[in-house]
């Protein structure tokens, strides 16, 4: 179970953190924090962000392209399949 620490208490472990995402990389913990008890943000390290940024970008696409077509969400390489496109490029 992830630990919820408040905004003040995230804002104190930084440091400490900062230091655990220079030694561990991809495998550091994360500081999750939000108001009473409830995860609303995460702070993770830029090694683990450069490597889940290709999903973000697909998610991000994906929601766009939901919101826009009114319909359920369509998966980026589908959309690029669709389209002539090879999604693997």
């Amino acid at each position: 179970m992830t630990l919820v620490l408040s905004s003040s208490e995230a804002s104190d472990e930084l440091a400490e953190a900062l230091e655990r995402f220079r030694a561990q990389g991809l495998t550091a913990e994360p500081v999750v924090f939000g108001a009473d008890g409830v995860p609303e943000a995460a702070v993770i390290s830029f090694t683990l962000y450069s490597a889940l940024l290709p999903a973000i970008d697909e998610l991000v696409i994906a929601e766009t392209l939901r919101s826009r077509s009114g319909k359920q969400s369509v998966p980026p390489k589908e959309v690029a399949a669709d389209a002539g496109l090879n999604p693997d490029d």
